[in-house]
């Protein structure tokens, strides 16, 4: 029960005038639907809210005037027996009005992944800034293991058939009729590729983040951009799509825990460490050199990669396009560790989207 609704309650908008309206951990029911004045609702953001699908599916079903330009969905981490239930529930729910300039979701499924993308397409007249992050919960081994482990899916669930039809046909994307400023997914760069060929020949795309929840970086918070330090070894990631993902494990010397590592940023700062920096991985240069290419996204400025989500993530890359020949003339540099940039700070609220795995106040391990 929500300010007193349940499924037998009277309708009564209770916010007639609301514009932006933020839960998390909050109970949801179909009769919260009729609570809401839909037709000044602007901003709705519904973060592990148990009942959200009821509620989704009644706003949608009842034709009720759906005005928003701003949805963030973010599901809770296969604690709900249904969980694999929601991509249709969001693509119903999307399919039932237009208009959306932000989409932020996080959820569990679907398989077909291309499917719910076809509904997010439904808003191409004005959707900009959009990120999706498929997560899994798996069974973990061992005596000192949670049995519950919930990761990241970095191919996004799309079938390796789906993936060599874009590489074919880039207009098979369904994302391709989308002209998008902000783009964030949760996937390994070597599937990126495909995904991002018909942003080749746009001019819209400005920013591309690389996301990824903090049970995917390890105990060092290192992302998938960069090598292991010695002695430590990364996990290849889990496939959504039943395909195994080949991901590099080299070690590389240079990369410390977080309270050896100083700050770059900080020029009074002795630490012997400062001038060892950690390496990108092969696979992760290779795509920002074609995505900054020729042969790439012409329109990209900023290729972000790791977890915005807290204040704790050490291991943040950040390439900018290189201008007047700077760096290896393609893309500056990459900053590396504590990243500070104006350009990563313009988008500081879109790349903290979709915040999971214990985050949230309503998470329960």
């Amino acid at each position: 029960r929500l300010f007193g609704l349940t499924a037998q309650s009277p309708q009564p908008i209770i916010f007639p005038a609301i514009s932006t309206l933020s839960l998390t951990g909050v109970p949801l029911t179909a009769a919260m639907a009729h609570a809401l004045g839909f037709n000044t609702l602007w901003s709705l953001r519904i973060r592990e809210c148990p009942g959200w699908r009821e509620f989704l599916t009644r706003v949608a079903e009842a034709g009720l005037p759906v005005r928003l330009k701003t949805f963030e969905i973010c599901d809770r981490d296969g604690q709900d027996p249904d969980s694999g239930l929601g991509h249709t529930v969001i693509g119903d729910f999307l399919g039932a009005f237009e208009g959306l300039e932000e989409l932020f979701i996080s959820h569990h499924g679907p398989e077909h992944v291309l499917e719910l993308w076809r509904r997010v397409a439904h808003h191409r007249a004005t959707l900009k800034n959009f990120v999706y992050h498929r997560r899994a919960v798996s069974v973990k081994q061992g005596a000192f293991s949670s049995p519950l482990y919930p990761h990241d899916v970095p191919d996004l669930g799309v079938l390796s058939e789906d993936v060599c039809r874009m590489e074919e046909d880039p207009m098979k994307n369904p994302l391709a009729t989308l002209d998008l400023n902000f783009m964030g997914l949760c996937c390994v760069p070597q599937r990126l590729k495909p995904i991002l060929l018909p942003f080749a020949s746009k001019t819209s795309l400005k920013v591309l983040h690389i996301r990824q929840s903090r049970s995917r970086l390890g105990a060092f918070n290192v992302p998938w951009a960069l090598f292991a330090r010695s002695g430590l070894r990364l996990a290849s990631p889990q496939s959504g799509s039943g395909n195994p993902i080949e991901w590099a494990a080299e070690e590389a010397d240079g990369l410390d825990s977080a309270s050896n590592i100083a700050d770059p940023n900080n020029a009074d700062d002795p630490s012997p460490e400062k001038s060892e920096k950690p390496k990108l991985r092969p696979e992760f240069r290779q795509f920002a050199e074609w995505v900054f290419g020729p042969h790439g996204v012409h329109s990209l400025q900023l290729l972000v990669c790791g977890n915005y989500t807290n204040n704790d993530s050490l291991y943040q890359v950040v390439l900018e396009r290189s201008t007047a020949g700077e760096g290896n003339g393609l893309f500056r540099d990459p900053i590396i560790l504590f990243p500070q940039s104006k350009a990563v700070e313009a988008y500081r609220d879109l790349l903290g989207v979709c915040r999971v795995e214990g985050e949230l106040a309503g998470y329960q391990r």
